[in-house]
């Protein structure tokens, strides 16, 4: 195996990056997050299988997706565990439903930023060197179109997205009265982390490494004030509290 430090490339503002950024912060495992803007990573991606972020370098290999990231880790470093073999198959699929809900909730926060464009701009931009943000301000309007598109962030696609998450939590709430249980088991187990941190948009907990530093414009504020009111967002302010190591 390589001892050549692990990287980390993000989208910094993606929940599927944040899942597994924690991952990597929860094993401490010892990383360099360098951050892509939206389309321009496409440049550096290509040769990959697919297109998209995050994607972790370790041990002399990329790998792409949240879920392969956690599950390399899991077997690369298993302490602390977070994949107990008790649980295994219960936290696995816990793990997946979080998932699934990921490109819902992304809309919901797309539109939360109303059409606020300098927003998005700069909330695209954090995290990014120096020489990568002036690109992105260049082709800001462009990689934002093709963004857009590709993600279906229509007033459409995102109204049916926004039915699918509230329904998911409106059903969760009616039968998840403690806060501080965990979903899985007794213990904090990456059905936890990977809940949490998609839907973390949503709660935009203090403990998050980059949405302290991001406005969101009246609109958002609103729109994260609105979610407050769901126990499963309480949840996931819980868990950031209480789980989430940097």
């Amino acid at each position: 195996m390589s001892n050549s430090p692990a990287i980390l490339n993000t989208f910094a503002l993606s929940h599927f990056c944040e899942n597994a950024r924690w991952a990597l912060d929860y094993k401490s495992v010892s990383y360099r997050e360098e951050s892509w803007a939206p389309m321009l990573h496409m440049l550096r991606t290509w040769r990959l299988n697919k297109t998209y972020t995050p994607v972790l370098h370790i041990d002399g290999r990329a790998i792409q997706e949240s879920a392969d990231i956690c599950a390399y880790l899991e077997e690369r470093f298993p302490e602390p565990v977070l994949v107990p073999d008790e649980h295994r198959e219960e936290v696995l699929r816990v793990a997946d439903e979080a998932r699934s809900l990921g490109p819902h909730v992304r809309r919901m926060a797309y539109l939360a930023l109303g059409d606020d464009l300098e927003l998005l701009k700069k909330a695209w931009a954090l995290n990014l060197s120096a020489a990568e943000a002036r690109i992105h301000g260049l082709v800001f309007p462009a990689s934002r179109r093709l963004a857009f598109k590709a993600l279906r962030v229509t007033p459409e696609a995102t109204a049916q997205s926004e039915r699918i998450v509230r329904d998911f939590l409106e059903e969760r709430d009616a039968s998840f009265q403690d806060p501080n249980r965990y979903l899985v088991g007794d213990t904090f187990t990456l059905a936890d982390l990977t809940m949490a941190s998609i839907l973390s948009p949503l709660a935009r907990p203090a403990e998050h490494p980059f949405y302290p530093r991001m406005a969101f414009g009246e609109t958002g504020d609103g729109w994260v004030e609105q979610m407050r009111s769901y126990r499963m967002v309480a949840w996931v302010h819980r868990c950031y509290a209480q789980h989430r190591r940097r």
